[in-house]
C-alpha cells in the first residue's frame, strides 16, 4: 500500500512540475539608470523564488541598462526579489514581484521601499502560460 501512495505522490508532483513549466514561471528584470551618477549595488535578496544566471549588476552607469536578471518561481510560490542601489549619496530599494503561475500567468508588479529623492517607473509585462512567455519587469531610476 505504501508503494502505491509513493507512486501517486511522485506522479502528482511530476504533473504539477510539468504544468508549471511553461515559461511563465520565469521573470526577467532590467534596471535602467537615468541619473547622472553611477548606481552601485548595496544589497539583493530573493524573498521567494531564486536567481538563475545573471545576478544584479554591481554598477549601472548613467544611461545604461543592466543585463536581464532571470528569476524563477518555487514549486508553490511566486517571485519576490529586492535590490538596493546607491546612486551618488541616495539609496533606492526596488522590489520585483510575480504572482505564482500554474495554469495562468502570474501578475507582474513592482514596489519601491526607499527612494531618498530618487524616482522610479516600471513597465510590467505579464507572462503567458499558453504562449510559454516569461514575465518581464523593466525599471528606470531617475532623479
Amino acid at each position: 500500500m505504501n508503494k502505491i501512495w509513493t507512486v501517486l505522490f511522485v506522479l502528482f508532483f511530476a504533473n504539477v512540475k510539468v504544468l508549471a513549466s511553461s515559461g511563465c514561471e520565469y521573470l526577467n528584470v532590467t534596471i535602467e539608470n537615468k541619473t547622472n551618477r553611477d548606481c552601485k549595488l548595496i544589497d539583493f535578496t530573493a524573498n521567494t523564488g531564486y536567481i538563475l544566471g545573471n545576478k544584479p549588476a554591481k554598477v549601472i552607469h548613467p544611461g545604461e541598462t543592466s543585463r536581464p536578471i532571470k528569476l524563477k518561481q518555487e514549486l508553490f510560490t511566486g517571485i519576490g526579489f529586492s535590490t538596493t542601489y546607491q546612486c551618488g549619496k541616495k539609496l533606492i530599494e526596488i522590489i520585483s514581484n510575480q504572482n505564482y503561475c500554474l495554469l495562468s500567468a502570474g501578475n507582474v508588479y513592482g514596489e519601491v521601499e526607499t527612494f531618498n529623492s530618487l524616482h522610479t517607473i516600471y513597465k510590467p509585462i505579464n507572462g503567458s502560460y499558453s504562449d510559454s512567455q516569461n514575465g518581464q519587469l523593466d525599471w528606470t531610476i531617475f532623479g
